[in-house]
């Protein structure tokens, strides 16, 4: 009885191994690879006919999704970012091998260059039939070849500021506009956040405003303007600092700073400095002009005094000389 037995165990192994010997003998069966986005891997796939007939082959490729689901979609239908199958380029069109034919496959895994970082993992797999749809049809007892792709994280965030300015450098009103131009040189999306601390002459801070309080993201090799308003609600004129102090990224956040410089002088406040420079400009003129005209009758009344000296020491030498005429003809006469 045991004899038996073991005739009969040898008897169905060698009846699975020739049923196994019989088909289609692929190479290799299973792709284990770790990759890189953009990283293109290239291999080359031996297909033999073990048959004693000849086959007609079609390649049918099919992602295994994370719930384990497997379904056959048409390229245009799948996902860039995470589809194993968009990567991969095989031989579509109809293969077909004699008894003991072997050929052999290119085969080529181009990862997206904005593959998400993960595994994926899909399947290529050799159906018969005299049509692809009759192959697609005999699909799961086809001869397979199992694709398992680890895509590392090959994120690049980088970004720089354009442009940061206010829309003009003296405002006669509130709200105050500032424009914010960043560019994202990096691979990823990314949200800038922050704020713009502004900062009066003494260096007080009066006011602070989100820059993207919308969330708006900058694409990758993008650049966005953010608009930023500011409005004063306690008032006030003259210079002010405003201050960007802000951060982008997820995985290693990084900085933008930047201060710049601006002046507010409102319209009633400018009425008032005009008036005031008009006011002191007139009182410095009128001033100026009345010390002018004192120094001028104060110069005139010492010319009027010099004058009267003049004419005084004039008169004195006259009546000098009459004495001394007069006492000559006295001595004259004296003399006779």
């Amino acid at each position: 009885m045991k004899k038996i037995q073991i005739v009969i165990v040898v008897f169905l192994v060698f009846f699975a191994i020739g049923a196994k010997a019989e088909g289609l003998n692929i190479s290799p069966s299973v792709i284990d690879e770790k990759a890189k986005a953009k990283e293109i891997l290239k291999y080359t796939v031996k297909l033999k006919n073990e048959k004693a007939s000849m086959v007609q082959l079609y390649a049918v490729l099919y992602d295994i999704l994370p719930n384990k689901d497997r379904e056959i979609s048409s390229p245009s239908e799948l996902d860039q970012k995470t589809s194993v199958t968009k990567w991969t380029s095989v031989k579509r069109g109809v293969i077909s091998l004699q008894p003991g034919e072997e050929v052999e496959v290119p085969l080529e895994i181009d990862v997206d260059l904005t593959a998400i970082p993960g595994t994926y993992h899909s399947v290529i797999a050799f159906a018969e039939g005299n049509n692809r749809s009759v192959a697609e049809s005999n699909v799961n007892s086809a001869d397979q070849i199992l694709v398992n792709i680890e895509v590392g994280d090959q994120t690049i965030e980088k970004a720089q500021i354009e442009k940061f300015e206010t829309t003009k450098n003296i405002f006669t009103k509130y709200p105050v506009s500032l424009n914010l131009q960043i560019k994202n040189n990096g691979n990823v999306a990314i949200t800038p956040k922050g704020e713009i601390f502004i900062y009066n002459r003494r260096d007080q801070q009066v006011g602070e405003v989100d820059l993207n309080s919308l969330g708006d993201q900058v694409d990758k090799d993008a650049s966005k303007n953010f608009q930023i308003k500011w409005t004063n609600e306690a008032g006030g004129f003259g210079k002010f600092k405003a201050k960007l102090e802000a951060e982008y990224g997820t995985k290693n956040p990084r900085d933008l700073q930047d201060t710049i410089y601006f002046w507010v002088f409102p319209t009633v406040y400018l009425i008032f400095f005009v008036i005031g420079l008009f006011l002191t400009t007139f009182l410095l003129t009128y001033l100026l002009f009345k010390k002018s005209q004192h120094a001028r009758q104060a110069h005139r009344s010492s010319d009027d005094d010099n004058l009267e000296e003049e004419e005084e020491f004039e008169d004195d030498e006259d009546d000098e000389d009459d004495n001394n005429h007069h006492g000559h003809i006295i001595n004259l006469k004296k003399h006779v």
